[in-house]
């Protein structure tokens, strides 16, 4: 089991606050149903529009497996 996820640390949002883990496994969660294609699409958007103008902190790598 992954411990800590990067994405969580990120910094960004109008408060510049941490994207945490609760927020991160929803996001997983309301995509799951799609392709794996849009699954990518989808949180490559969300976190941009997240992050905004902040400066990326961290490295992010999300790696997805199809079953």
């Amino acid at each position: 089991m992954v411990e800590k996820i990067i994405l969580t640390d990120q910094i960004g949002g109008k408060e510049m606050k941490k994207f945490y883990t609760k927020n991160f496994k929803k996001l997983l969660l309301t995509t799951s149903s799609l392709s794996m294609l849009e699954q990518r699409e989808a949180i490559e958007t969300r976190f941009d529009e997240w992050v905004g103008d902040s400066a990326q902190i961290d490295d992010v790598t999300v790696v997805g497996l199809e079953v």
